[in-house]
């Protein structure tokens, strides 16, 4: 008996269907963003619309996921018989019903705790800073720049690397993954004269009018949505409905109304920089500060490399032609530039100041662990379980041979829920920079920092399994196909950790890595961006 279960993880789906999945994942992506930009006319000026999960443009969205699932499964169909279908959506359910006549089981969980938990969690942090912290008067003309802190030490800063800490800049900050008490320690450490909280500035009515987007986004009225020649509305409106991105559509809507507050209190801006993902809380931000500062410099500032399975990271037209985006993207390296106009041609992009990674080329490489491998996670839940998955499976990691795990810092390796581990794979803790140069072989996914730092020091990188991505992204960034591997078989992953262990790094290789290093990382002042 045949048996699809679209509830598990798409790294527990039967292989076939995985793959075909995997496919229309990657070759749907463009027609999914037109799909988006299409219904996002109607709502031009609609904040509750651009904060959306469904205007975010996120290929990991439920939204993407059901439309790639409803195609997926009619073109499995037509090839293998399958006894039983499991879903958790029901617009899903009555969709592949005109197809498929067996049996269709709905599984389907909503999990209002998490919103009231996200309410609450707001609505302590806003009292604490109303209650506890002062507004200071604003009496000349300030630049801001939004700041993700992660951790209670303010002055780790991963994202600029505290560039803008000597500089005249006011920090907005944007607290993520961090408990209440641990906002509260934040908050008290945070100088009235660096840091401008967006509470502050907000009045109850405001922070209710972020609370009731759930109630506004009901009265959106969409017509017919066509998708391939589908008709998928009521994909759409299901994930309106989904409260999964709940916090983030409530920090982009507070983010809109903090730049009309300090407009309404007549604080005047001369630069705003915006570290730029184009996700629901940048949309607010920027949406905010394009309509009621127009006439300041708003920059976006992408200080990573290319990643075209978050979408999202490429601005759209309609995103370009509604001002949901900075006037200008600072981009890091010139490979970049172009691959970022990818879904529009218009946008003004420039290769800009590298933060991040200025010092690179000064590293030295020692191989202490050269004769094992690191497996380098990321955010993304559901491909960081693929990536240990994979790694299990290998003769190489059952012959009891070290493997080496660095967990991205955002996402701990319990969430993943994969336990236990064999002895021989164990965690390596430390600053990434100081661990992977002392390894030769990489198992990851995606194309992050941490991917391409290890490929700027040499590394191997291998791709345990085919999401068309990885390949795609590294043929963007103009990676020689000598540094890696993406692999279609456990077979073929163990092939190539014994290959790249053995072999060795020649001085043709090292000069490639430089030159390719040079044109993905921008390591010069530009002159117009030097005062950023």
């Amino acid at each position: 008996m045949l048996e699809i279960d679209t509830t598990n993880s798409p790294s527990d789906y039967q292989k076939d269907f995985q793959k075909i999945y995997s496919k229309n994942k990657f070759y749907l992506r463009k027609k999914y963003s037109l799909f988006i930009d299409n219904i996002s006319h109607k709502f031009s000026n609609n904040i509750d619309w651009w904060v959306s999960s469904v205007a975010e443009r996120n290929l990991n969205s439920s939204l993407y996921h059901n439309i790639c699932l409803y195609f997926s499964l009619k073109e499995f169909l037509k090839k293998k018989k399958v006894d039983k279908i499991i879903v958790n959506n029901f617009e899903l359910l009555q969709k592949i019903k005109k197809f498929y006549k067996k049996k269709i089981i709905l599984k389907k969980s909503t999990n209002y705790s998490y919103f009231i938990k996200t309410i609450i969690k707001h609505l302590i942090i806003f009292f604490y800073i109303k209650i506890f912290k002062k507004r200071i008067k604003i009496k000349k003309k300030i630049s801001l720049v939004d700041k993700f802190i992660t951790s209670t030490k303010l002055n780790h800063d991963r994202y600029y690397n505290n560039y803008f800490d000597k500089k005249d800049y006011i920090y907005v900050p944007t607290f993520v993954n961090l408990s209440n008490l641990n906002i509260v320690k934040c908050i008290n450490k945070m100088s009235e004269q660096k840091y401008l909280l967006t509470y502050s500035y907000l009045s109850f009515a405001d922070f209710l009018f972020s609370i009731k987007y759930y109630f506004r986004i009901k009265k959106l009225k969409f017509g017919r949505c066509y998708f391939k020649n589908v008709e998928f509305s009521s994909f759409v409106v299901s994930e309106l409905n989904n409260l999964k991105n709940i916090n983030a559509i409530y920090l982009g809507i507070q983010n809109y109304l903090f730049a009309k507050k300090l407009k309404q209190n007549n604080v005047k801006i001369e630069k705003i920089i915006n570290w730029f993902e184009n996700s629901n809380v940048d949309k607010g931000w920027n949406m905010g500060f394009q309509k009621f500062y127009s006439k300041s410099k708003i920059l976006g500032y992408q200080g990573y490399f290319i990643e075209k399975e978050w979408l999202y990271l490429d601005p759209s037209n309609s995103e370009y032609k509604y001002k949901v985006i900075p006037k200008e993207i600072v981009c890091i390296g010139s490979n970049l530039v172009k691959s970022r106009k990818e879904h529009c041609k218009n946008l003004k992009i420039v290769n800009g100041l590298n933060l991040r990674f200025k010092n690179m080329e000064k590293i030295k490489k020692t191989r202490k662990n050269k004769n094992s491998i690191l497996v380098t996670l990321n955010i993304d839940i559901e491909s960081s379980r693929r990536i240990i998955q994979s790694i299990l499976k290998t003769e190489y990691c059952k012959s009891g041979k070290s493997i080496y795990i660095k967990e991205h810092p955002l996402l701990k390796i319990q969430k993943l829920n994969i336990f236990p581990l064999p002895k021989n794979i164990k965690l390596y803790e430390g600053n990434y920079l100081d661990i992977v140069k002392k390894f030769k072989v990489i198992i990851t996914s995606g194309s992050s920092s941490s991917i391409m730092q290890a490929i700027f020091l040499n590394c191997y990188v291998i791709f345990p399994f085919n999401n068309y991505f990885d390949k795609f992204n590294f043929k963007e960034l103009k990676i020689p196909n000598s540094k890696y591997k993406v692999c279609k078989t456990t077979k073929e992953l163990d092939k190539y950790i014994n290959y790249y262990l053995k072999k060795k790094v020649s001085k043709h290789e090292v000069n490639q890595t430089k030159i390719i290093m040079r044109k993905n990382l921008n390591n010069k002042i530009i002159n117009n961006l030097s005062n950023l």
